[in-house]
């Protein structure tokens, strides 16, 4: 399965390499079809790009492609604000961030394996 990112700064991108730039959000979603299958596409704070009638029907074409191929898209966001032309297309997932408690353990988790790794690129 491939991974994926898009956002504002960097574009669509698969292994540091970008595929779309990040200024034309209807470009990235084009690119997805035709070249990628089995994948999952996460777009960080697309929220914006979607007030944009262009990329609600850009998501719309190509939700067609993503699902006869395996492609599964999310967007992460601060918002659950969706366009009501995409509500039946997009179910949204609300989640409460972690509090204190909950956020030690996997931050002490993070630091332990970058720790023990050889290289410390953070």
């Amino acid at each position: 399965m491939s991974f994926l990112t898009w956002d504002h700064i960097n574009g669509l991108q698969q292994r540091e390499v970008q595929i779309a730039p990040p200024a034309l959000p209807v470009a990235a979603l084009q690119s997805i079809e035709g070249d990628i299958a089995d994948a999952l596409i996460v777009f960080r704070n697309f929220n914006p790009a979607l007030a944009n009638p262009s990329v609600q029907q850009a998501v719309r074409l190509t939700l067609t492609y993503c699902k006869a191929n395996g492609v599964c898209l999310v967007f992460i966001s601060t918002s659950g604000n969706i366009p009501a032309e995409l509500e039946k297309e997009i179910l949204i997932l609300d989640f409460d961030l972690p509090n204190k408690e909950q956020s030690k353990p996997l931050l002490m988790t993070w630091v332990n394996i970058k720790m023990r790794s050889s290289t410390h690129n953070w």
